[in-house]
């Protein structure tokens, strides 16, 4: 008798499933807060892979990152509550155990795909849903490992398997040099079984077998393993499954949402640029606001850029740009006029802009740039008599970010990285 009891106590030992968090429903309401405080990466015990460098980290761990709009985010999501916003049904969809696994963001380059993806990982975070980030940035350039310069790779070109060796690298598993992705897509699903894990894969517009890409990461994911991308060009996609979930980041396009806005930017940036509140009192004209989502063609990021400009000049400024361009040549030409303007105003610029180069140099090896270690190489480079004040006009105009005022801890958007390093390396 005694030995039958054990037996059967032995087999339902062995027999019973255990019961992940993953398999209990998530049914606390997903709300816009959700995701709005940062996480300290030096404290929690979730894993972040270096590959995304410190902007990507920075948006993991600065407060209030995001503001919602709600024309910005286009994606239809079945079966959410209608109260809550695109966003908000978007994040609770992605926390549902049927819910989708795999989610793409589209938009152009300073719409803000980073920042949505950065505030939903941080909701998987606070929820409890994720302990290991991995990933990849596909970019048509790469660090040199023996000097740690930055490399042009115009006739290199991305493909997927350079992810899946390097989400391989991250989980320790020995493939740096396989090119059979069969085995390595395996090797990852069997390390990552049991493991609460987002895979994040960033800039896929540089990759050459986009629709390969996305259909060895649908093999990837699970009930406890997500997949989110993010891409400047939707329509070079074709491979779509009922895993994976699309989203467009539309621009600003009414009058309520640039205020909105507006209002966010200079209650997160007035601390580096205190001019930034005399904007306030502007914000009842609707005829202003509008002109301003005109000449931005709505885009969040050439709004921050442009009322610099209406600080440093009116808004008579807004007069004498140029119409018709599209996102991209708006960026360029507005980052393209600062610079510029560094070149002018003598040893503060051109210190300005050696900062430029080495925040954007350093940001892309993931390494954090204190105030030291940038007063360090510009006294190497120019001499820091002019540190000081080539930084203010650096806040000012160019949105160069400071997360520690003790220490420091300077990024830049990877769009004005991109023109930084595209300014020189225009021979190449």
């Amino acid at each position: 008798m005694w030995i039958i009891l054990a037996v059967s106590l032995l087999v339902s030992l062995f027999t019973t499933k255990r019961t992940s968090p993953e398999q209990i429903v998530d049914t606390q309401p997903i709300t816009e807060t959700c995701g709005d405080k940062g996480i300290s990466l030096a404290q929690q015990r979730l894993r972040v892979s270096d590959t995304f460098g410190s902007y990507f980290a920075r948006l993991l761990e600065e407060d209030n990152i995001h503001v919602t709009l709600s024309e910005q985010v286009d994606c239809t999501v079945l079966d959410t509550s209608p109260e809550l916003s695109a966003l908000e049904r978007i994040m609770w969809a992605f926390t549902q155990p049927n819910g989708p696994r795999l989610v793409v963001i589209g938009a152009d380059g300073g719409m803000g795909k980073s920042t949505i993806a950065a505030k939903i990982t941080r909701c998987l975070v606070e929820r409890q849903h994720i302990e290991l980030i991995l990933g990849d940035s596909a970019k048509n350039q790469y660090l040199n490992p023996l000097e740690g310069k930055r490399i042009k790779t115009r006739h290199v070109v991305y493909k997927s398997i350079f992810a899946f060796r390097k989400i391989s690298a991250q989980l320790s598993l020995p493939f740096s040099d396989s090119n059979n992705t069969r085995k390595i897509l395996s090797a990852i699903k069997d390390k990552l079984v049991d493991r609460s894990a987002l895979i994040i894969i960033d800039n896929l517009e540089t990759v050459e077998d986009i629709d390969d890409l996305l259909r060895g990461l649908s093999k990837l994911v699970s009930r406890t393993v997500r997949v989110l991308v993010t891409t400047r060009d939707l329509e070079k996609i074709n491979y779509f499954t009922s895993k994976y979930l699309m989203v467009n980041l539309r621009p600003i396009s009414t009058y309520g949402s640039a205020v909105k806005f507006i209002k966010w930017h200079i209650h997160h940036y007035q601390a580096q640029h205190n001019s930034l509140t005399h904007l306030l009192a502007d914000l009842s004209s609707k005829t202003t606001i509008n002109k301003l989502i005109e000449i931005s063609g709505g885009l969040p990021l050439a709004i921050q850029l442009l009322l610099s400009d209406v600080i440093f000049n009116s808004w008579d400024y807004l007069d004498t740009l140029p119409r018709g361009y599209g996102h991209y040549e708006l960026l360029h030409y507005l980052y393209d006029d600062r610079w510029h303007d560094l070149d002018s105003i003598g040893r503060s610029g051109v210190v300005a802009q050696e900062i430029l180069r080495f925040v954007s140099d350093e940001q892309e090896k993931g390494k954090r740039i204190t105030f030291n270690r940038l007063r360090i190489h510009v006294e190497m480079k120019r001499g820091s008599e002019e540190l000081s004040a080539s930084l203010r006009v650096l806040h000012e105009r160019f949105l160069i970010v400071n997360q520690d005022t003790a220490e420091g801890n300077y990024v830049v958007t990877p769009v004005l990285a991109q023109f930084v390093w595209q300014k020189d390396n225009s021979k190449l």
